[in-house]
Formats: C-alpha cells, sequence, structure tokens
C-alpha cells in the first residue's frame, strides 16, 4: 500500500501539525505502508517530514497560483470575485499548464493506493491530477462555505473524491452543506502528549519596556497563533486595554506571524504593533515570532487565550495549551466549543466581545485556584479525547473502510 500526503504550503501552522500527525499516525497503524509526501512549496515542512524518515518531493506552485484565493474578495460582487479569479489564472495559462502536467507525472509514477490532501489548492489538484480510479481523501480543516469561490472550483472535481475527513462537527455539518453527496467522517485532531505536556523546558519571555524586573512575577497571558485576521489578535489588544484600565497585574504576548501567501487575509506585525500603540498598551505587550518548539510557549505563560472572531473550525492551539495544562480562555464557537466544558476545563467568553474576554481573564489573574483546577481537568480532558493513539485509530477506521469499499 502506497498513501501519499499532499500540503499546499510548508511553513508550519496548525494544518501543518496535523499534517504530520497524519503521516505518523498512518505510519503507526500501518507500518507496512509506504508513505510519500508531496509539498507543493519549500519550508521548514519539507525537514520535518524528513525528519519522521518519510520520502518528501517538492513541486513548488508558481507564485501567481500560490497567491489565489477568494479571502480578500469575501466583501465584493460575486460576478467580480470569479472575473478577478478567471482573470488572474489566465495570465499564467502557460505556466499553469506545465505545472499540471509535471505534478500528473509525478502522481503517476507514484501510483498511490490512497492520496491523503491537506488544504484546498491541494484537494483541487489531488482530484484534478491523480490517476482515475484513485482513492483520495480530502483533509477538511476550515468551513467552505465561507470560501464561494475555491467551493465553485471544488466541485467540477469533487467526483472524484472518495470520503472526506472533518476536523469537527461543526466543519462536518458545513462540508455537507456544500458537497451533500461527500461521504464525511469526523476525527478530532490529536496532540502529541509527549511533546505537550506539563512538564519540560519554557520559553525565555521577553521583558516588557517599563516592566521592572522585580515585577517579572506578574501573570503571563499570550494569544499563539498565525496573523490571519480572524484569530483575534486585534481582539485580545481590545481585552488588554480594559484589563489594563483596571490595573490587573499581568503581561501580555502575542506569538505567531504571516504564513499565507493570499493577500489581505492576515494581520502584519507592524499593523498590530499600531494597533497596541493606538490603544495604549505598548507597554503591556511584547510580540514574539513563531517558535518551533511552542510547547515551551505554552509552558512559559500562566494564561492561554482563544480569540478567533470567526467560528474556529477547530482550535489545535486549544488543546496544545490544555495539553501543557494551562488554563485556556475560548472564544465560545464553532469546532472549538466541542473541545471544552465551560467552567470545567477551560472558561468561554462570548465570540467577539472584549469585554466578555477581558472579565473571564480578570478572574483568572486573581484567582489562582481557578487556574488549577482548570489546567487539571484540562489535561485530563486532552488525555481522554484527544491523544495520539485515540487519533491514529479513527485514521484506521477510515482508511480501512474506504480500502475495503473499493477492493
Amino acid at each position: 500500500m502506497h498513501i501519499v500526503f499532499i500540503n499546499p504550503v510548508a511553513v508550519i501552522g496548525g494544518a501543518e501539525r496535523v499534517f504530520l500527525a497524519c503521516i505518523q499516525a498512518v505510519r503507526a497503524e500501518f507500518p507496512d505502508a509506504r508513505l510519500t509526501a508531496l509539498l507543493l512549496a519549500y519550508g521548514p515542512l519539507e525537514e520535518r517530514v524528513r525528519e519522521l524518515g518519510v520520502d518528501c518531493l517538492v513541486h513548488p506552485m508558481p507564485a501567481t497560483y500560490a497567491k489565489m484565493g477568494d479571502t480578500q474578495f469575501r466583501k465584493t460582487n460575486k460576478i467580480f470575485m470569479l472575473l478577478k479569479l478567471a482573470g488572474t489564472a489566465a495570465l499564467k495559462i502557460p505556466g499553469g499548464y506545465r505545472y499540471f502536467r509535471k505534478l500528473s507525472r509525478t502522481l503517476k509514477d507514484l501510483r498511490p493506493t490512497l492520496v491523503h490532501s491537506h488544504g484546498l489548492k491541494s484537494h483541487f489538484l489531488a482530484a484534478l491530477a491523480c490517476p482515475k480510479k484513485t482513492n483520495i481523501l480530502w483533509h477538511i480543516h476550515d468551513y467552505y462555505s465561507q470560501r464561494p469561490l475555491m467551493v465553485k472550483i471544488l466541485k467540477r472535481v469533487v467526483k472524484n473524491v472518495s470520503v472526506a475527513i472533518a476536523i469537527s462537527e461543526s466543519v462536518s455539518r458545513d462540508v455537507t452543506s456544500v458537497f451533500p453527496d461527500l461521504p464525511v467522517h469526523v476525527v478530532y485532531n490529536c496532540v502529541d502528549q509527549f511533546t505537550f505536556c506539563p512538564v519540560g523546558c519554557s520559553y525565555d519571555l521577553p521583558g516588557l519596556v517599563g516592566i521592572p524586573e522585580k515585577e517579572s512575577a506578574l501573570i503571563r497571558i499570550g494569544i499563539v497563533a498565525t496573523y490571519a485576521n480572524w484569530k483575534g489578535q486585534d481582539l485580545f489588544l481590545q481585552a488588554i486595554a480594559r484589563l489594563k484600565s483596571r490595573n490587573a497585574k499581568f503581561y501580555a504576548y502575542i506569538v505567531g506571524g504571516a504564513i499565507y501567501s493570499t493577500p489581505g487575509s492576515q494581520f502584519t506585525r507592524e499593523e498590530l504593533v499600531q494597533k497596541a500603540a493606538t490603544l495604549g498598551v505598548s507597554d503591556k505587550v511584547g510580540f514574539v515570532s513563531f517558535q518551533s518548539n511552542s510547547a515551551a510557549v505554552y509552558r512559559a505563560l500562566d494564561i492561554v487565550v482563544h480569540a478567533s472572531t470567526r467560528p474556529e473550525p477547530f482550535g489545535l492551539t486549544i488543546i496544545e495549551a490544555m495539553a501543557c495544562a494551562r488554563p485556556v480562555v475560548i472564544s465560545r464557537a464553532g469546532g472549538a466549543a466541542e473541545l471544552f466544558t465551560d467552567g470545567i476545563d477551560a472558561l468561554g467568553f462570548e465570540p467577539n466581545s472584549a469585554d466578555d474576554l477581558a472579565e473571564k481573564l480578570s478572574n483568572l489573574i486573581e484567582n489562582k485556584g481557578l487556574r488549577s483546577k482548570l489546567a487539571e481537568a484540562a489535561l485530563k480532558t486532552v488525555l481522554q479525547n484527544f491523544s495520539s493513539s485515540r487519533f491514529g485509530y479513527n485514521i484506521r477506521v477510515v482508511y480501512t473502510n474506504l480500502l475495503s469499499e473499493r477492493s
């Protein structure tokens, strides 16, 4: 059996950590299978794949196609969006055709038993370029009903797809709404509990301007996420401003960076620094770039915040922080709401409410006992519901059912 995994980007964010977890799970569940990763961009993900002992091929997409997407057109007229996307594609048709032919030849030569794709562009290319009768699995990490252009494109090829995995019940319902004939299985993401655990090194968070060294014991609050403009860094800063006005004793950190090529879909650090200055919290907020050892970052924080301003398909940072036994404050919407029990193993707040977020943070800052209670329960929840072994078992069930039906 030969499994080919495809991913469109090679900078490591949450979806890429799931991509790596899939490879590890399949290797554990199917030790005799041949595994190959096919990446559509150069970057650190390639090295991580090779460290797992898995063959890795890189076929970088032409820059024009890597930047194509509908995020930046979400509020514009649909006809304009279609013309814009079609026009962008038309600029590079010769190069795009050559790229497609190269990808098709590679997939033909690999002769995969199953192609397991992650990401919209990978889904499209897998469904279009794979040899006929190839088993194709789309691993869906997002709400596609919010991506009208890409849905129109994917509907042209979805008939070639065998099955989909959705990362939450919320995402599963969304997939069914746009692809009603596509079989969907829910497989929650997992945490590597040997990496994300309470014991281990902690990242040395930088001091903040104007904060005396003697105050280094202040509560450290952080948001760890890409700079996608719906991840809520701006909402986080608004809540921090409210905490500052209450004279709460804390530091705040924004950890992450911009990783995507699609224009208009993310903040820059400069924009967030300016927002902090406008809100008058520059002296309370530090910025930390992406860290390869994100577990060490979680362990350096006393409270972790998930602040997405749109429903979160899952929220990997939530269960990673919980696995490190950290109290987490979570935007109560989408798949994220499926991961915790409010008041038991985390605190939820009203989505898009800086006031409610500030209130929950204030409670945690002032209540060490509550922080400890949530942290202990959070770790138990992760070990029970989001372990690597449970994830691997669920992937195996999907693979086995698919291949037995197609044999």
